[in-house]
């Protein structure tokens, strides 16, 4: 099978970086159009393909560990980014904000870390589900004991900035469209996307940068 290849979104790729680059906010509206353009590309395979690509060099020392189920969780939570990337680059685009220059492989990271974590919390709940045991808190989590801490963390900032968007923004870490996040809790897209943006710079924060 031919391997996908989208040179257009390799382009915007780079454009995108190019622009994150740049003194900022001058460079807010160019890089505005860039990630435009580049999410319409990763809405088809090839796009994505592309993405999962970049994605994969710039995320290599957190998928190079010893800990082989956190880097298979890690791996699990890059796919399913890059084939929802369409929506992961325009929830970033509405997040820009001209008082603080973006940080794009950072909040790569961070949803991935996020996304990984998800995938390592349900995984534990399925094997106490066959193990007959009902309570999470109970369950141990051989070889990830960070992946569990970082889950909990995220809950904890969350849950302190009030239910209806701590619920919105943990739904959509769940699966949830922002859209269906907006409707379900009634809170606006907007402060949907920037309270992730801002949880991905605390997250960067927290790793020392």
């Amino acid at each position: 099978m031919p391997r996908e290849t989208d040179p257009e979104a390799r382009r915007l790729i780079a454009e995108v970086l190019r622009w994150e680059s740049e003194r900022w906010p001058d460079a807010l509206i160019p890089l505005y159009g860039a990630m435009f353009a580049l999410a319409n590309r990763c809405e088809f395979p090839p796009g994505q393909a592309e993405f999962y690509r970049w994605a994969r060099r710039v995320l290599r020392p957190y998928l190079i560990i010893p800990d082989e189920r956190l880097v298979e969780h890690r791996m699990d939570a890059l796919a399913d980014l890059s084939v929802w990337s369409f929506n992961w680059i325009h929830g970033l685009r509405a997040a820009l904000d001209y008082r603080r220059k973006p940080n794009i492989r950072s909040m790569l990271r961070a949803s991935v870390r996020w996304r990984a974590a998800d995938f390592a919390e349900s995984m534990d709940r399925r094997h106490a589900k066959r193990r007959g045991k009902a309570d999470f808190e109970s369950v141990a989590a051989p070889g990830t004991p960070h992946t569990v801490a970082e889950a909990r963390e995220v809950v904890a900032r969350l849950v302190a900035d009030g239910s209806p968007l701590a619920l919105a923004v943990l739904l959509v870490g769940e699966g949830w469209t922002v859209a269906a996040a907006a409707r379900r809790t009634g809170v606006s897209r907007p402060r949907i996307y920037r309270a992730m943006a801002r949880l991905a710079r605390e997250g960067e924060d927290d790793d020392g940068g």
